[in-house]
């Protein structure tokens, strides 16, 4: 297998994202655009573009389209409308440190200071920003009520 030069790489990639939004709007099929830029990485770096034929990947992707987009994306909107924007934008921060977890349980990976120091803070993080907030201030007078 080749391997690339590290100018040889960014001189792909700036050539492949540069002429990106043209081979978008100008490409010959009804591809969306994720694909026809999948397609031209996949050119650009000499690789064909081959569809699965295993039943297990579009299984996979069928999974991944539903359970991994739709079902998710309602279920933080639910989430969203029950307890807030604010709370709910917690999940952007616990949903990689649930991945670390699988990770640590099924793949043996094993984490260094760094990273637990990281989940340490994104939980503390997350603690905090979960605190209710004091209401410190005091009501204002009727006359300014009435007046505002």
């Amino acid at each position: 297998m080749h391997r690339f030069k590290t100018w040889q790489l960014f001189a792909i990639c700036v050539v492949v994202w540069g002429t990106t939004w043209h081979a978008i709007i100008y490409q010959l099929y009804d591809f969306s655009a994720e694909v026809g830029v999948a397609i031209r990485v996949a050119l650009a770096f000499g690789r064909g573009v081959a569809v699965p034929t295993a039943p297990s990947w579009w299984l996979s992707l069928a999974y991944l389209a539903f359970a991994g987009s739709v079902l998710t994306f309602a279920c933080f909107l639910t989430l969203q409308d029950r307890v807030g924007v604010g709370a709910a934008g917690t999940v952007g921060v616990m949903t990689p440190l649930l991945a670390l977890l699988v990770s640590i349980a099924f793949e043996g990976f094993r984490p260094d200071v760094l990273t637990a120091a990281g989940a340490g803070l994104a939980v503390a993080g997350n603690a905090l920003m979960l605190i209710p907030a004091r209401s410190d201030r005091r009501p204002a007078p009727a006359a300014a009520r009435e007046a505002g």
